[in-house]
């Protein structure tokens, strides 16, 4: 395996005594007295190269240090037949292991110095590692290295990559999410959150007293049970009371001063009046009969009719001759000031479905 590693630039030009100084990444004149200083040492002439078409401003603090601008390949014959490689760069450090070149490594911490003394551990190599020009007067770093140690350590680990990679490949497949799979995830989280987002401003809201800007039916009927006084309130089904209106919202309901619990009663027709917290008419039709209230609030005319969907499937609140119920499903609910008779809010909310929609007329 030496022989092979030797052996490795034969298609290359033959051996060239000289210095190869890799300064890949952030030239310093530090560096650059690095590279004089083996240059004197050895007595030998140097070859740097730096990052690709690198400007002359990016080598200045090199000096006037030899720095061809090389291809590739050319780097690659470079390394092959150098005496010594000296490099600030992880991958030239790499590259002189594989080759079996001496070299000395400068660790470059704006680009992980960390990866640099792990990777010279494993192979016992730490004494070829320096931080600065202080360092390269240190004993026994320009010896010749013993990459039979070297090599061996590195066909260990090239086994335990290599088995790592057949368990891997061989190892049963996860269904794995694809690019449109974690981008609906994510767009679903973000519809949670903006709902989550809706129903806090609207609670929000709603408990600031803003009526017609809660859509949420619990909150609602709160609302309405703290801001009775002074209200004519007014409660119509069409339809049906709704399979999904539950015994904690029929009891919150009943804070609003009705009587009758709407919980379970399906297909019924139902009227309601509460005019400045009092209960001035309340009805539940029975089967399929419509309920009709015609009465006053003040000197306002009231109209209210309540109508199942086998006969009529009608909502109407009339004030004045104006009809402001929204005429949806479930329970419509029309508030207005008492004394002016002013809207203040009209709503539906559809407690046929457990999700109590809310409806206005601009939607």
């Amino acid at each position: 395996k030496m022989h092979q590693r030797a052996d490795f630039g034969a298609n290359f030009r033959g051996s060239c005594n000289c210095i190869i100084l890799d300064t890949a990444t952030d030239p310093s004149a530090e560096k650059g007295n690095i590279f004089r200083y083996a240059m004197n040492k050895l007595g030998m002439p140097c070859e740097i190269f730096s990052e690709y078409n690198c400007s002359k401003k990016y080598v200045a603090p090199l000096g006037d240090l030899n720095i061809p601008e090389l291809k590739t390949e050319e780097r690659l014959q470079t390394i092959i037949n150098c005496d010594l490689f000296i490099t600030d760069s992880f991958h030239g450090t790499c590259f002189s292991i594989i080759m079996g070149k001496p070299f000395i490594s400068i660790i470059n911490k704006a680009r992980g110095a960390d990866r640099f003394r792990t990777l010279l551990k494993t192979f016992h190599l730490e004494n070829r590692l320096i931080e600065s020009e202080r360092d390269i007067n240190r004993p026994g770093l320009f010896d010749p290295i013993d990459y039979s140690e070297v090599y061996s350590i590195l066909d260990s680990e090239r086994g335990k990559c290599l088995k790592w990679l057949s368990d891997a490949i061989k190892a049963p497949k996860e269904a794995l999410f694809s690019d449109y799979d974690i981008m609906r995830k994510l767009i679903d989280k973000q519809k949670e959150e903006i709902s989550q987002l809706k129903l806090l401003v609207t609670y929000l809201m709603g408990r600031s007293g803003f009526l017609a800007y809660t859509t949420e039916l619990s909150t609602y009927i709160d609302l309405l049970a703290k801001q009775k006084k002074g209200k004519l309130i007014v409660i119509s089904v069409k339809d049906t009371p709704g399979l999904q209106l539950n015994s904690e919202i029929a009891d919150q309901l009943m804070q609003i001063g009705i009587k009758t619990n709407l919980s379970k009663k399906h297909s019924r027709s139902y009227v309601a009046v509460i005019d400045n917290e009092k209960v001035v008419f309340e009805k539940l039709g029975e089967a399929l009969n419509s309920v009709i209230y015609q009465g006053k609030s003040g000197d306002h005319e009231l109209h209210v009719e309540s109508m199942v969907y086998k006969n009529g499937n009608l909502s109407v609140i009339r004030l004045d001759g104006t009809d402001y119920s929204v005429n949806r499903r479930g329970l419509n609910i029309a508030v207005f000031d008492s004394e002016q008779g002013t809207l203040i809010d009209s709503v539906a909310f559809d407690t046929h479905v457990a999700s109590f929609d809310c409806y206005r007329d601009d939607e």
